[in-house]
């Protein structure tokens, strides 16, 4: 399974999989019909090799040529594979299921076990771009380095960023990423030396490949070297994403003229605009946070 790539249920075993058996006096055609998009493109594993005949690749327009391309099984038998079929309107999202009772009170649950990183409000997912795709934000100066717990400190982060590719939709192609690494002491990253390595490993084994669209790195004059960390141990698909400013000016500038926000007035306070902060109850609840998210991916699907 590739890193990164999760889904929300199991994967069908072989004999489950549909297939059509038209039979006539001289032939015998078994095609074999597979639903898939980013989320489960580990599908074709090893096991089903045999039983593939012909393979339909089911997903929106816009994903199903980059399933193909990163599947090594998919380009191997690419004289089988018709791909690029729609869903049908009005299809029901298959893969991004409404919340239900147990995931609000899990999501409830975690955030009081790590309330006292949520309540920093300094790691969350907030908006959308142009395209639909979300905003994940870092803003380094929200963080309580007074009493930082390292393993506390990435099972927030872990959780913040798993949940949320979890329920990604198919037609979401990607994410954006504002890293405001501008407003810290030097002092605090010689005392936790390892929170920069620990954070991309997480990122890296939790982001499906390609999924990165671009992130944008404030970094003032100490925070870069969070970007030669990222840039020695980082892949180079993540690294050639980053676009690295020294101020949050240039930053709401970028991040306006790229359509990671859509109107000069949504600029918020912290990137010097007149919009509004971005509200506590998302940035500092986890439930508040992730159902936000959810809300977003309905009205833009």
């Amino acid at each position: 399974m590739p890193k990164g790539l999760r889904h929300r249920r199991p994967l069908p075993k072989r004999d489950e999989v549909h297939t059509h058996t038209h039979t006539n006096t001289h032939h015998t055609h078994t095609y074999t019909l597979i639903m898939i998009d980013s989320n489960i493109i580990d599908a074709f594993n090893s096991s089903w090799k045999g039983a593939l005949r012909h393979i339909i690749v089911i997903g929106y327009l816009s994903t199903a040529p980059g399933v193909l391309s990163q599947n090594s099984f998919l380009q191997g038998n690419s004289n089988k594979v018709t791909v690029g079929i729609p869903y049908p309107e009005n299809t029901p999202n298959p893969f991004c299921k409404s919340p239900q009772k147990q995931d609000l009170l899990v999501w409830d649950e975690e955030g009081k076990r790590l309330s006292e990183e949520f309540n920093t409000g300094s790691f969350y997912w907030y908006g959308t771009d142009r395209d639909g795709c979300p905003t994940l934000w870092y803003r380094m100066e929200r963080m309580e380095w007074s009493d930082l717990v390292l393993k506390k400190r990435l099972e927030y982060t872990h959780l913040v960023l798993k949940n949320a590719f979890e329920m990604m939709p198919p037609n979401v192609n990607g994410i954006n990423f504002v890293l405001l690494l501008d407003d810290f002491r030097p002092s605090h990253i010689l005392k936790h030396p390892r929170l920069g390595p620990s954070f991309l490993k997480s990122f890296v084994d939790l982001c499906p490949a390609g999924y990165l669209k671009r992130a944008v790195m404030v970094t003032g004059t100490t925070g870069r070297v969070f970007y030669k960390i990222a840039k020695a141990i980082g892949p180079k698909g993540i690294v050639d994403r980053i676009t690295v400013v020294q101020d949050r000016s240039k930053a709401s500038l970028f991040l306006l003229d790229s359509g990671v926000i859509e109107r000069k007035d949504d600029i918020p306070i912290f990137l010097g605009g007149i919009g509004v902060e971005h509200p506590d109850e998302i940035t500092r609840n986890f439930r508040g946070m992730i159902s936000h998210l959810f809300t977003q991916f309905e009205i833009n699907n």
